[in-house]
């Protein structure tokens, strides 16, 4: 491989290594869930406060995991574009 190649592949490791180490974390609004998801969205962690178990209603308790959830992954899909951005040409 020429120097230029070399580069390349060595700015798309690094990339890789960035996208690895991605975190991306959410609440849902009131703060009762989070949520935390890798840089591929795929779920790592679900806290749930203790005050969330004074509401017996299940599908509350579902939308405001969803809603944790998809917070989480937004941050994290931020995240990986910006390290995309970096190694787009110019």
């Amino acid at each position: 491989m020429d120097s230029t190649e070399d580069l390349v592949v060595e700015e798309l490791r690094a990339a890789h290594r960035k996208i690895e180490a991605v975190r991306g974390s959410g609440e849902c609004p009131d703060g009762l869930v989070t949520a935390t998801v890798d840089g591929r969205g795929e779920l790592l962690a679900l806290d749930l406060d203790p005050r969330i178990y004074r509401e017996h209603d299940t599908r509350a308790l579902g939308a405001r995991i969803l809603a944790a959830v998809g917070e989480a992954n937004a941050d994290a899909r931020r995240q990986v574009a910006a390290v995309a951005d970096l190694i787009r040409p110019r």
